[in-house]
């Protein structure tokens, strides 16, 4: 029987600890043979965002509450309060391996979301990262692909899609359900799924 994962990746105001506040999720569950896809925007106060962390994820282009949201027509995206969100992620979550890139970020501020509205984390402890698995495995190979270029963090996501021979949308990347596929996709790539 194969363990439960969860892909997942957010979007936060800020790189800073002290303000990380969520204001995108997107999980992608595997769980018995089954697998679902969950994006949900999160309230958020902007008194203290990095506007390039809103930049990188495009928050007021995609978040509704974004100044430049109301200029696609098609949005019709619900914002769930930080409570409510908490609830649906501690809920998929449970029993799950987490796995992203860089999935230590991810699991801090899920951890931090669900304590902050009474919950105790219940996904297991073992969190796996993409991004190390895929360096893993580059560097194993024996067809002639020299990973060393490679070796040394940071890794960059586009140059390991590449290797891996995976392909990625620009629309996705920095979206977290986008990023919680191409988790998926690395993951499936190296286990050879």
């Amino acid at each position: 029987m194969t363990a439960p994962l969860a892909f997942i990746d957010l979007e936060t105001i800020s790189l800073v600890p002290k303000w990380q506040h969520i204001w995108e999720v997107g999980v992608i569950v595997e769980r018995d043979g089954t697998s679902t896809e969950h994006q949900w925007f999160v309230t958020v106060d902007l008194a203290e965002a990095d506007p390039f962390a809103l930049n990188v994820g495009r928050y007021h282009q995609r978040h509704p509450n974004g100044y430049d949201y109301q200029k696609n027509p098609n949005n019709t995206d619900e914002v769930l309060s930080p409570a409510d969100t908490a609830l649906r992620v501690a809920k998929l979550t449970l029993g799950c391996h987490l796995v992203g890139a860089v999935i230590s970020f991810d699991e801090k501020r899920v951890e931090s979301l669900l304590r902050a509205h009474g919950h105790c984390p219940g996904y297991h402890y073992h969190v796996i990262d993409v991004e190390a698995m895929a360096i893993g495995y580059l560097a194993s190979r024996t067809d002639g692909y020299d990973a060393r270029k490679m070796i040394a963090p940071p890794w960059k996501s586009d140059e390991l899609t590449e290797a891996l021979g995976l392909t990625t949308s620009d629309e996705d990347k920095h979206t977290a359900l986008g990023d919680a596929r191409w988790a998926a996709a690395v993951y499936r790539a190296v286990m050879g799924k």
